[in-house]
């Protein structure tokens, strides 16, 4: 159980590390300064000012750190699934989270709704390869 909870947390803060440095390579990237984060409507606006392309790389930078941060909570698990699509749960409910605290372009939102379950589930079942038995139809 202790191996599970630390491959978890490990998972967890890879995808914590990448998801900001994915949002901190977005704010360089970005041609106008970041608003105060506690202003919803400043940070409405400022989302909404920001280039399609822009936008589409942030999803793209979650779901590489949903499907990184299954992956390793998946093998240091030992191959177990359960830790991996933890990490992946995780990681989509606090990207709902941000969605609803800023509001973000639909397409953006349905693409990473959709994009971070599928990171986290090729990674899961990369880390986690069936037994070779199972592979072919035997017993276990």
């Amino acid at each position: 159980m202790l191996r599970l909870i630390v491959s978890i947390m490990a998972g967890l803060a890879l995808a914590v590390l990448l998801i900001v440095a994915t949002d901190t390579l977005f704010h360089t990237v970005s041609t106008t300064p970041p608003p105060d984060p506690g202003n919803a409507d400043a940070m409405r606006d400022y989302v909404a000012r920001q280039p399609p392309a822009l936008l589409g790389g942030i999803v793209l930078g979650w779901s590489l750190a949903a499907f990184s941060g299954a992956a390793v909570a998946a093998r240091v698990a030992g191959r177990r699934q359960g830790a991996g699509w933890s990490v992946t749960l995780l990681v989509l409910l606090a990207t709902a989270a941000n969605f609803v605290l800023v509001e973000h372009p639909a397409w953006m939102a349905a693409t990473a709704i959709l994009a971070i379950p599928a990171a986290g589930a090729l990674a899961t079942r990369l880390a986690t390869p069936a037994k070779a038995g199972a592979q072919l139809g035997k017993p276990e």
